[in-house]
């Protein structure tokens, strides 16, 4: 009999039958509740944030590596070029741009040699230079992994065998 009377009860009706210490228990649990489900969201967003930004690093990484590569496989593609046309030129055509992409080249992979020196030793840069007593044995280590030699005129300018030429 009891059943069928609260069955008939409207909410405002529940809340008003309601004591005080009731009353602010079923506040105080409306309240946790809140606070939970904003709890939640905020570290669900933190997570969210730092996925991004941990994606968003890798990527920079990626382009990084790219632009090395890149920046590299240009210079050195203009000097082998130019080294072809001034070998196979009899009129010399060719010199000044073959002396510039040299110079080019030299410079970017001195760069990454001074700079290989200056930090610990077992750490491995990239790209990394690996000079050999044999001087058509040294290379250069891209991060893609792939391994270019250094010709033998460059790795001389470069270990400062021979004076820098400069450039135009």
């Amino acid at each position: 009999m009891v059943k069928s009377e609260t069955s008939k009860l409207t909410l405002g009706q529940l809340i008003a039958g309601l004591t005080p210490a009731q009353l602010w228990g079923l506040l105080a649990a409306i309240i946790a509740l809140i606070l939970g489900v904003f709890t939640a969201g905020s570290q669900m967003t933190a997570y969210r944030l730092e996925r991004q930004r941990t994606e968003l690093d890798a990527a920079r990484g990626d382009l990084r590596s790219y632009r090395v590569t890149n920046d590299f496989l240009v210079k050195y593609l203009r000097y082998m070029i130019t080294l072809r046309q001034t070998q196979t030129d009899g009129y010399g055509r060719y010199t000044e741009a073959y002396e510039g992409a040299r110079t080019d080249l030299v410079v970017l992979i001195k760069g990454w040699y001074s700079r290989q020196g200056d930090t610990d030793p077992n750490i491995t840069l990239v790209p990394s230079i690996h000079k050999d007593l044999d001087p058509s044995g040294s290379h250069v280590t891209l991060p893609d992994h792939t391994t270019w030699p250094i010709p033998i005129e460059v790795k001389e300018l470069v270990v400062g065998r021979k004076a820098v030429p400069q450039g135009p």
